[in-house]
């Protein structure tokens, strides 16, 4: 049996068409999802493999019929808080189908599976509330493996949730222990909103993959999938005594920032998970932070099995615009030579050879960037770029102390502007093209001034 549907996920509705599968679900192993390409009727990670292609194998629709669809039902999924009773809902979560059942989880982590195989109606099978003790913003997305949903919570839990009955088999907190780089508040105010990732590592371990949201320290963390226990974390801002940790003066790394708040590609051959980080803190004001600021705004190669960094790539130093980069990163090969690309926010497409970090091209995705002349052909770094300049200069001068937003220069791409917000690329094997969603826009950026004592959200002495 097929799945020949469309999911449309709105802010209060799931929409399937025309769909049938078989009703009981095989375990959802790791070796499954290593091969998800060969089970076109389910969808069972975000991505749809580990590469994140996104890609559809199935032909049922195409561009002579798509214009016959129509609706057949639809179920409700929530829409606006119950909780709070004043926000609107912020729907921004993919939904996983598996042999019949679709998975998918509300802005507030209430998560649910509806029963689709009849072809006629979403037949809700349960709804699982983790009672956050932080209200909800959004969440993008859930993991399944074994027997269970995987989910992570906007109060920093993991939380795996039996796929048959609904019900929590194990719960685990996500946040740092005491005596990391992240003082205790911060700790306190991590959220998790990226997607859980479960991966099967080469040395033979089930993990779990988690990056980080919230104030503080960025980091990315491996969690044994079986039962949540911590086996790494490695955080995305050099520590003291690491390489490149002198890209932040004095002690302005502390502030924090390169969340890997998007969704991981996996490379089983070598092992390595590809992250992307986002953007240095505080964001708009970089003369407050001067120098590299690595590793926001930057692709990281890391080891699955220990979290050891392999290599990196920084797209925008000393970033000044919030151009953080954790757009999906999606592997594939290109005249023979295997690649991570990334459509990053600062308006270049980025193409990477994924066993080096070597840099092989950028191109415009949009016609009006101004920020740079553009990139350099041998170092993949903006054209202005002055190695260990410190206050980075480009071509538009970004906020600066002092400046009337009178005086505010118009800078594009904007924050939208490059290609990728939450907005995930596709890749199609079959042409080797690569798509993805843009939008095009400039902005009159200003700043408010930032000072050790209004804006340290980690109040350190």
């Amino acid at each position: 049996m097929r799945l020949s549907s469309i999911l449309l996920s709105t802010t209060a509705m799931l929409a399937v068409a025309s769909l049938a599968m078989p009703a009981n679900a095989d375990p959802t192993t790791t070796q499954r999802l290593l091969n998800a390409d060969s089970e076109p009727e389910n969808w069972l990670m975000y991505g749809q493999n580990y590469s994140n292609w996104r890609y559809s194998q199935l032909d049922q629709i195409n561009k002579g019929n798509v214009a016959n669809l129509k609706l057949l039902f639809m179920a409700s999924i929530g829409g606006s808080s119950t909780r709070s009773g004043t926000r609107d809902g912020n729907e921004q979560s993919s939904p996983l189908a598996e042999d019949g059942i679709i998975y998918l989880t509300d802005f507030e982590n209430k998560l649910m599976a509806f029963d689709v195989t009849s072809g006629d109606r979403a037949f809700p099978l349960w709804r699982f509330d983790p009672e956050n003790s932080e209200d909800g913003r959004n969440s993008r997305g859930i993991a399944l493996y074994g027997n269970n949903v995987i989910q992570s919570t906007i109060d920093a839990r993991i939380i795996a949730v039996d796929k048959a009955s609904g019900e929590a088999v194990w719960e685990v907190s996500g946040r740092e222990p005491e005596g990391g780089p992240n003082a205790t508040d911060a700790i306190a105010t991590r959220t998790f909103r990226a997607v859980p990732q479960v991966f099967g590592t080469a040395g033979g371990r089930d993990i779990i993959i988690q990056g980080s949201t919230g104030s503080g320290v960025g980091w990315i963390a491996g969690f044994d999938a079986s039962n949540g226990e911590n086996i790494w974390r490695t955080y995305t801002i050099p520590q003291p005594g690491e390489p490149n940790f002198g890209t932040w003066p004095d002690d302005k790394w502390k502030w924090g920032g390169a969340n890997p708040w998007g969704t991981q590609a996996f490379d089983y051959e070598s092992n390595l998970i590809y992250v992307g980080t986002g953007e240095p803190s505080p964001v708009y004001d970089p003369e407050f932070r001067p120098g590299d600021n690595l590793y926001s705004v930057s692709t990281l190669a890391v080891n699955a099995d220990t979290g050891e960094l392999a290599w990196f790539f920084q797209e925008t130093p000393n970033d000044q615009w919030d151009y953080d980069s954790t757009s999906t990163r999606i592997l594939y090969e290109a005249n023979g030579t295997k690649v991570v690309s990334n459509w990053a926010r600062n308006g270049f497409f980025y193409t990477l050879n994924r066993a080096t970090g070597e840099f092989m091209s950028a191109v415009a995705q949009v016609d009006n960037i101004n920020w740079t002349a553009g990139v350099d052909e041998k170092t993949g770094k903006p054209i202005e770029y002055v190695p260990n300049g410190g206050l980075q200069t480009y071509a538009v001068a970004g906020p600066r102390r002092g400046r009337s937003e009178a005086d505010a220069p118009l800078v594009c791409a904007t924050w939208g502007g490059g290609t990728t917000g939450i907005w995930s690329g596709s890749y199609d094997p079959t042409t080797g093209l690569t798509y993805n969603t843009r939008t095009t826009g400039c902005t009159y950026q200003t700043m408010q001034t930032t000072t050790d004592e209004a804006f340290n959200p980690l109040q350190r002495e």
